[in-house]
């Protein structure tokens, strides 16, 4: 199943807002009772927001999301063959047709056109959907996740590093690259500059290892209380807003998000740009832990810059969570290395984990099917 830990704020809001509308606290639209959810994710994380969408239909159908794209067409965008030569509206209509139940994700609202727009709209309030020949589809039980960005960062935090560039990940954990493991003598080594960054405090977090869960049963203890019509964070979203986010807030806000969309929604949730010092530290974190159970814990284990680089942009694209590839691939190579190490005084021994320039047919394919590599050298 697919994580995004870095968005634990987010994956809180969404849980409170399934179990508020699944208790009958959603926004009240048209007459009747109505089974469908409409949910809007904004801010600049598309990765996350996919991710979250991810999480959102296991866990409530058991399968994956639908994804249909109402902006321009982009390099990681997945094409369902059933939807191609179909107009957006006719694919949404055709998704709700075949599962009334389903999860389904409509990215990039803010650059689709008017009419495409007003037909979501009219969707919201009545509860039916329209597709280009005018034939109207009830929209059931499913779940709509409504993405756009409507964000502004500022150019030199994704130059400094300050923040995730998601261009800059595929370039470098794109094309064929390997990781091995290797011991050697301790020697004095500078921290890297995102280690010791004193300009920026990092609140800890707690334990990432079960990676993002959207805790439904939790939720609905704390949406009882919870008995306002609506959005608990759409009143933000109406306005410029400069959101707090300490030492990031100088460098991102979201501005005027469309008001007929805030206010139909069931919810609007806010996903913040992702720092790289932070999801850098815990990924370092999560690897020492799982090294120290694993092969000993008086022997440290150092991480190249390079190789944190690597992982985060292959976490981020891929398919699986931190959690499930250290498990089925860092994990057996330090089980590996144990048998190889030799006994008695470690003290002066570090472990690393390193790219390797040499590692033959192993490794990451040079297409990006699968962007972690699958074994590590030992």
């Amino acid at each position: 199943m697919e994580k995004a830990w870095w968005q634990a704020e987010a994956a809180s809001a969404v849980a409170s807002a399934i179990t508020r509308c699944r208790l009958g606290n959603g926004k009240r639209r048209g007459a009747g009772s109505r089974g469908d959810i409409w949910l809007l994710f904004t801010g600049p994380d598309r990765i996350g927001k996919k991710k979250m969408a991810s999480v959102l239909a296991e866990q409530i159908c058991g399968t994956s999301p639908i994804m249909i794209c109402l902006g321009r067409r982009r390099d990681d965008e997945e094409s369902d063959i059933n939807f191609r030569g179909k107009t957006a509206l006719d694919r949404i209509a055709e998704a709700v047709r075949r599962n009334p139940f389903s999860v389904i994700m409509l990215e990039d609202i803010d650059e689709a056109d008017m009419l495409v727009r007003g037909n979501i709209k009219r969707a919201i309030e009545r509860g039916r959907f329209t597709d280009s020949h005018g034939r109207e589809v009830g929209l059931g039980n499913a779940i709509f996740v409504v993405t756009g960005d409507w964000s502004t960062t500022n150019p030199e935090a994704l130059r400094d590093g300050h923040f995730v560039d998601e261009k800059k990940l595929a370039s470098i954990a794109g094309g064929r690259w390997q990781l091995g493991l290797i011991v050697r003598e301790k020697s004095a080594k500078r921290r890297a500059h995102w280690l010791h960054d004193e300009d920026r405090s990092l609140k800890p977090r707690k334990e990432i290892g079960s990676g993002l869960s959207l805790d439904l049963n939790l939720a609905a203890s704390y949406a009882e209380d919870d008995k306002t019509d609506g959005s608990h964070n759409s009143s933000d979203l109406t306005i410029d807003h400069e959101d707090e986010l300490g030492h990031a807030n100088r460098h991102f806000s979201i501005a005027s998000v469309p008001h007929e969309l805030v206010s139909n929604v069931d919810d609007s949730i806010q996903f913040k740009p992702v720092e790289s010092a932070f999801v850098r530290c815990e990924i370092k974190k999560t690897i020492a832990v799982k090294f120290s159970m694993a092969v000993d814990e008086n022997l440290p284990i150092e991480v190249e810059d390079d190789v944190l680089d690597k992982i985060l942009g292959g976490l981020w694209h891929d398919r699986t969570s931190l959690e499930e590839w250290i498990e089925n691939v860092l994990t057996p190579s330090f089980d590996q290395l144990k048998t190889q190490l030799p006994t008695g005084d470690r003290s002066t021994s570090v472990v690393r984990l390193v790219v390797e320039s040499d590692f033959g047919n192993r490794g990451k394919s040079t297409g990006n099917a699968d962007w972690l590599p699958s074994s590590i050298l030992v």
